[in-house]
């Protein structure tokens, strides 16, 4: 893929006495060159003198070409090396040699094939519940072209959450925060510099491990009596389960004072419980939160349920006891009720009854 080319100035000068004289060649210096791999790649050098040859050496040491121009007035040549598309083997320093039989002169030049960097080598990487830190090798290519960042990936199996966190380029380490528990992650890193991204590096499918349920299940209470409610519910959702679910704690109460604690074994998707021996008529807060090997997870948002109500119990009627007590008026009789109570539910009205002298059953007058 390589050829020469070697060039000089058609506008000669002769003396009256013949040619001049042979002059030692001087060769001009070759700025080094950055060259993307694939493309083509031109080294140029320029000399001046008489009777001039001109041939290169490659990174190798090896002779690539050599050219003569017989033409001796002092005149400027050029010899011009191309590369068709540049490869690694092409990455190196080049010399132009430059002789007559007078002397000769040599300049040297760099070709430097650039190119997006391998992968980095990463390590298996260290999990706990919620993290993971990553380590990885620095010693690979960079494609001839400083590193300016590596990117940390990380793809959460089962869904389409993928993240690509930067890391700066002197870092060979990071670690990642925020993970979903109990979750299969595939982590990967890549390296950037100015030609482009590598490939992936090595990837590790691998679970975070279990935590505490950041939630409770969602649950539904009915009471079904008036001392009973009846609560179910279903698994916590994988999300916020973080784990294998063990069990479950029910907690209710009508104060913090007089909480009751029940514990139920994980069974399946659907759990069913009854509390029972209640007060009546009396309101419950409740609340549910699950277990797993990690230990006991978050409650769930407090419900609130309220018992049933009963007949309420036998009232006794103040100022009617006593006959004695009774006011002389024939139209009116004034008495108080005494123990009537909300325990029971919601007094909605009250109903007197009178039994009349010469009856048997009585009759509503209020």
């Amino acid at each position: 893929g390589r050829k020469r080319e070697t060039v000089g100035q058609a506008n000669a000068s002769w003396s009256e006495t013949g040619p001049v004289c042979l002059r030692e060649p001087t060769v001009e210096n070759i700025s080094p060159i950055k060259i993307p791999l694939g493309e083509a790649a031109t080294l140029t050098c320029v000399a001046k003198g008489s009777s001039l040859s001109f041939f290169w050496t490659g990174p190798k040491n090896e002779s690539l070409l050599t050219g003569t121009d017989e033409r001796t007035p002092p005149e400027m040549f050029t010899s011009i090396l191309t590369v068709a598309a540049v490869t690694q083997d092409d990455n190196g320093t080049y010399r132009c040699f430059v002789k007559n039989k007078a002397s000769n002169a040599s300049t040297t030049t760099d070709m430097i094939v650039v190119e997006p960097p391998t992968a980095p080598m990463l390590e298996q990487p260290i999990l706990s519940s919620r993290n993971a830190s990553f380590h990885w090798n620095s010693s690979f290519f960079d494609g001839n072209d400083p590193i300016r960042k590596f990117f940390l990936h990380s793809v959460q199996q089962g869904t389409k959450v993928k993240h690509s966190i930067p890391v700066d380029k002197t870092s060979n380490h990071h670690t990642i925060s925020n993970l979903q528990p109990f979750s299969n992650y595939t982590f990967y890193v890549t390296a950037m510099n100015g030609q482009g991204n590598s490939s992936a590096s090595r990837n590790f499918t691998l679970p975070t491990l279990q935590d505490t349920p950041d939630a409770g299940p969602n649950f539904t209470a009915v009471a079904v009596s008036s001392t009973a409610i009846n609560i179910s519910w279903v698994e916590i959702d994988r999300e916020h389960a973080n784990g294998i679910v063990l069990g479950y704690e029910v907690i209710y109460g009508m104060n913090n004072d007089d909480t009751v604690r029940e514990e139920v074994n994980h069974t399946g998707e659907q759990h069913n419980l009854q509390m029972s021996s209640l007060s009546i008529f009396a309101e419950y807060n409740i609340s549910i939160r699950g277990r797993t090997s990690i230990g006991w997870g978050t409650f769930s948002k407090i419900m609130t349920v309220r018992t049933l109500a009963t007949e309420p119990p036998k009232f006794n009627l103040s100022s009617l006891e006593n006959p004695d007590t009774w006011p002389k008026s024939p139209t009116t009789l004034t008495f108080h009720v005494y123990g009537a109570s909300r325990r029971h539910g919601r007094i909605k009205k009250y109903e007197v009854y009178a039994i009349y002298h010469g009856q048997t059953a009585p009759t509503a007058i209020v």
